[in-house]
C-alpha cells in the first residue's frame, strides 16, 4: 500500500494576509432579521490595505525586482512575434 506524504503548513509572516475570504455557512433563521439581512447585502470584502503600507499589489515589476535583489533583465526588448519575417 501506497503511503501519503504529509507536508507542514508553511511559515507565514506574522502580518500576511489572504488574498480569498470564504464566508462562513450562517443559518439564516437563527440570526436577527438585521443580521440576516446584513449577510445577504454583504460581499465579503475584507479592509484594503492601508496606502502608507504598500501592498504587494501596489508595485510595478522595477520595484518588485528590487526587492527581490534580481538584476534587470538584458535584451533588445524585440518581440518574439514582430510582424517582419526573417
Amino acid at each position: 500500500m501506497e503511503t501519503k506524504t504529509i507536508f507542514p503548513p508553511p511559515n507565514l509572516p506574522r502580518d500576511f494576509r489572504p488574498v480569498h475570504y470564504f464566508r462562513p455557512v450562517v443559518d439564516m433563521s437563527s440570526v436577527s432579521p438585521m443580521v440576516a439581512q446584513a449577510l445577504q447585502t454583504s460581499r465579503g470584502h475584507m479592509a484594503q490595505e492601508e496606502p502608507s503600507k504598500g501592498g504587494r499589489h501596489q508595485l510595478d515589476s522595477a520595484q518588485r525586482r528590487e526587492l527581490l535583489g534580481e538584476a534587470a533583465l538584458q535584451g533588445t526588448g524585440c518581440s518574439l512575434y514582430s510582424s517582419s519575417t526573417s
